[in-house]
């Protein structure tokens, strides 16, 4: 995966080492291919409410749901999609400051950007990569979470050898932001 690969030059780059490596949504997917492409540097890796990806579906499926991401952003626009699907994952009981904080860094999101994530999404497999990561691993679920929900985030723990979890109770997509305070671990 080429974002794996952009990482480890930009860490080499920063002359660092050995990496705690934390991916939330779908830099989990980045972050799981790094941590499976160079177990060396890993000392451990963090499912963040992350996607699965769409790599495991059949193609016809993934082309599906690929066109129907891609067409979903482009008829609403950057601002609108922030503004629709941003607060829709964001839990009702969730701090406004933070409901405002992710629909702002949302709709800053260039198409370019949000259409190249659709397309690493479209092509990776978490499940397949989990398998080769080699270090302590934990996940993150959001109890409430729409986009990432508890279910996908215990088998991403299942897929992932020793991992634990912990679910953020009371939240959804952005669980850190949204209730820090609550978590149940196991």
């Amino acid at each position: 995966m080429q974002y794996a690969y952009a990482l480890d030059a930009v860490l080499d780059l920063l002359e660092v080492g050995k990496v705690h490596v934390v991916g939330q949504s779908v830099s989990a997917l980045i972050g799981a291919s790094y941590a499976a492409e160079h177990p060396d540097r890993m000392l451990s890796y963090v499912f963040c409410q992350g996607l699965a990806g769409l790599g495991g579906l059949p193609i016809d499926d993934r082309a599906e749901q690929r066109k129907a991401r891609l067409s979903a952003f482009r008829a609403l626009g950057p601002e609108r999609f922030a503004e629709e699907r941003g607060r829709g994952a964001i839990g009702t009981g969730a701090p406004s400051m933070v409901t405002e904080l992710a629909v702002t860094i949302m709709k800053r999101v260039p198409e370019k950007a949000y259409c190249q994530a659709i397309e690493m999404m479209a092509q990776t497999d978490f499940f397949a990569i989990a398998p080769r990561i080699d270090c302590p691993a934990l996940v993150i679920a959001g109890g409430l979470d729409p986009v990432a929900p508890v279910e996908v985030c215990e088998a991403a723990r299942k897929a992932l050898v020793g991992a634990s979890m912990s679910v953020i109770d009371g939240a959804a997509y952005y669980g850190c932001m949204e209730n820090r305070q609550r978590s149940t671990r196991y």
